[in-house]
């Protein structure tokens, strides 16, 4: 998580300021809890909101790169970044 923090959340400060990045963060860290939560309430793991403020982060980088143009990949070239993302959430927890 630190490293992908250090990768993404430079790039978002960056587009974003601290304080909006910080926000962004937060949110979408208690939004990838809130989502644990609302699918298995009684789950004894421990709660993915890092990995989903992390998750956050790398999305709002990527949109930001697919606005501007330099993703590549044409309408669609997020979304093979999305799902590779998720798997890699999915196989590595």
């Amino acid at each position: 998580n630190g490293a992908m923090l250090m990768a993404f959340g430079t790039a978002a400060e960056r587009a974003f300021g601290a304080r909006r990045m910080l926000a962004l963060l937060i949110i979408s860290s208690l939004g990838g809890a809130a989502v644990q939560f609302a699918l298995d309430p009684v789950s004894d793991m421990t709660i993915i909101g890092a990995s989903g403020g992390l998750s956050g982060v790398f999305a709002a980088v990527m949109l930001l790169l697919q606005k501007q143009g330099r993703l590549g990949g044409g309408r669609y070239g997020f979304l093979s970044f999305a799902a590779l993302w998720i798997g890699i959430s999915v196989i590595f927890g």
